[in-house]
């Protein structure tokens, strides 16, 4: 039986980039060894690890999760990748651009068509809102004067109809 996440375009291309990346951080400098070629190579792995870790979850938002998690390695990598070339340790490395390029746009697909078929927010559909103030009902304690917060007295009676409280502390109880 084939495993679900093989059919996935993305965990195949991923495959190949992790494979591309050990081959091409084999020829770094012996002093890049635990540096930049250790981390290439973990965030490179990391990729199709996160796809296939998440194509084994039960619920739709977990994968989309772990999706964005290999979203994410897979922009530590092409940091990383510019970095090199930036220290000279490659020359051409359009290729692996370019499959990261697709891979990340493969990922947001995924990323969208699980959300719409889960019972997702419309923010995490990809739909933009403006925010909404949040109205709260207020207590019975701010509709107090404010009066009432300045006697001395640590126990105070109001009115029978409303409620009684007891100040300890900073804290109010009700005594209803």
């Amino acid at each position: 039986m084939e495993k679900a996440h093989r059919k996935l375009i993305a965990w195949q291309l991923s495959m190949q980039l992790a494979t591309d990346v050990y081959q091409l951080t084999g020829q770094f400098p012996d002093s890049e060894r635990y540096g930049l070629v250790s981390q290439m190579r973990r965030a490179s792995v990391s990729v199709p690890s996160n796809i296939a870790e998440g194509a084994a979850r039960l619920y739709r938002r977990e994968f989309r999760r772990y999706l964005s998690n290999a979203r994410g390695s897979l922009m530590e990598l092409e940091t990383q990748l510019i970095l090199a070339e930036r220290l000279e340790y490659t020359a051409e490395t359009s290729h692996l651009h370019t499959t990261i390029n697709r891979i990340f746009a493969l990922l947001n697909g995924l990323i969208k068509r699980h959300a719409q078929h889960s019972g997702a927010t419309r923010y995490e559909q990809g739909v933009r809102e403006p925010r909404r103030p949040i109205y709260r009902l207020p207590s019975p304690v701010s509709r107090l004067p404010s009066s009432v917060f300045r006697l001395p007295s640590p126990v105070f009676r109001l009115p029978s109809s409303v409620f009684r409280l007891t100040i300890i502390n900073q804290g109010f109880k009700d005594h209803s």
